[in-house]
């Protein structure tokens, strides 16, 4: 993620920042960092795809961390040690 991008809504420069925040994902509130930029010129705040994509990405492990749910990677690790493949993987863990 760039630490300073051009401002979407004006011609001055938006700068990377971080500040936390509460969010409510499936009727439970997570602590996390979110990713925004702010303009330097005109103050708007805003996110992109990617800064709102970091910032989810810490929800969902949070979750998953709580309910014990293993990652992508941690099955994908599993199926290749047990060497099974996607399909019998998603019958198993239906």
């Amino acid at each position: 993620m760039k630490n300073l991008i051009e401002c979407p809504y004006c011609d001055g420069n938006a700068k990377l920042h971080r500040k936390d925040k509460e969010i409510n994902y499936r009727k439970e509130m997570f602590c996390v960092v979110e990713h925004y930029y702010k303009c330097e010129n005109c103050k708007e705040e805003f996110t992109t795809t990617k800064t709102d994509t970091v910032t989810m990405t810490q929800v969902y492990n949070m979750y998953r961390k709580k309910y014990n749910i293993p990652s992508l990677e941690e099955i994908i690790a599993i199926r290749e040690q047990y060497d099974i493949s996607a399909t019998k993987m998603s019958e198993i863990l239906q």
